[in-house]
């Protein structure tokens, strides 16, 4: 799997890439969490601490499962991030 072109079209949906005239001007901070099946992505800077709890909660009981949180960075990668 080639994670950079898997990430780079639900990255600019989300707004965790933003971008002008193709120029990077933006590239957010994230955390992510890791649960059975699922990877929950949150921008630090634009989500309150009480929303990550109770997003992360919520994927937690739905899951069954939590393993692991960290903050991350998105790069570039070629065309993509």
């Amino acid at each position: 799997m080639d994670l950079p072109s898997n990430v780079t079209k639900p990255a600019r949906a989300a707004r965790l890439v933003e971008e002008k005239e193709n120029e990077t001007i933006r590239l957010a901070n994230i955390r992510v969490f890791a649960f059975d099946g699922l990877l929950l992505v949150i921008d630090i800077d634009r989500i309150t601490d009480e929303n990550i709890v109770e997003l992360a909660t919520s994927a937690a009981l739905d899951t069954v499962s939590i393993h692991r949180a960290a903050n991350a960075s998105l790069q570039i990668a070629g065309n993509g991030y």
